[in-house]
């Protein structure tokens, strides 16, 4: 499930990126962990 969330995420990050705009690193990190519901608060990080 987690995984599948993530490919998805990392799809539209793509996009984003091919639509020209620029994300680094921490702030994609920042996106996926907020886009985790309660059900995943095991794999956010402090």
């Amino acid at each position: 499930m987690v995984k599948e969330h993530m490919v998805k995420l990392i799809g539209f990050l793509s996009k984003v990126e091919d639509n020209g705009a620029e994300l680094d690193m921490n702030t994609q990190i920042e996106i996926m962990f907020k886009s985790l519901t309660k059900e995943f608060v095991g794999f956010k990080a402090v």
